[in-house]
């Protein structure tokens, strides 16, 4: 066995590594033995990780984009969408304005139908993806759009007959 040993130096006897190691080498060892310097931590693996996967995510945005949209099909289809949400935009200001105590309850109740019919959008967008623009989904499309400012226009009247109908009542109680 010893022998052998020997016979193993003699093997790898130019393989060792027998580099002076640098400065101060001895004292930064004694420190991380006793506990007092902190290893260093390396950020540039977790920052080039996390480069990458924005990276490949920006490129393969577009295959996992399932939905298509009015303004998609064409410009005249772009200018009706963009019409009808500036509608819709600026009904849903006035019925914010109307927001009171005896209204949250109405106001509520719309907006969980605005929230219906916002989906039921959603996924005609995805069937116009996938039937390439088909024209009874595009007007089911312009529909769902009618149907919401419908709704809020009839949500708004009904918000100001009963502020007036109060208005009213109240008038005639003073008389």
């Amino acid at each position: 066995m010893k022998k052998s040993l020997e016979h193993k130096f003699k093997e790898l006897e130019n393989e060792f590594d027998v580099e002076v190691p640098e400065i101060g080498h001895f004292d930064r060892f004694q420190a991380r033995l006793q506990g007092e310097v902190k290893p260093r931590r390396n950020y540039w693996k977790p920052l080039a990780i996390a480069a990458s996967l924005l990276f490949l995510i920006s490129f393969s945005w577009p295959y996992f984009n399932t939905t298509s949209d009015l303004k998609d099909v064409s410009p005249q289809m772009g200018e009706t969408q963009a019409y009808f949400t500036s509608v819709i935009d600026h009904e849903l200001k006035e019925l914010g304005k109307l927001e009171s105590d005896d209204t949250k309850k109405i106001i509520a109740d719309a907006l969980i139908q605005i929230n219906i019919l916002e989906k039921e959008y959603k996924n005609l967008t995805i069937q116009l993806k996938e039937s390439n623009a088909n024209k009874i989904i595009i007007y089911a499309m312009i529909d769902n759009y009618q149907k919401r400012i419908n709704v809020l226009k009839s949500v708004i009247d009904q918000i100001n007959n009963l502020q007036n109908s109060k208005y009213y009542s109240n008038e005639k109680e003073l008389i």
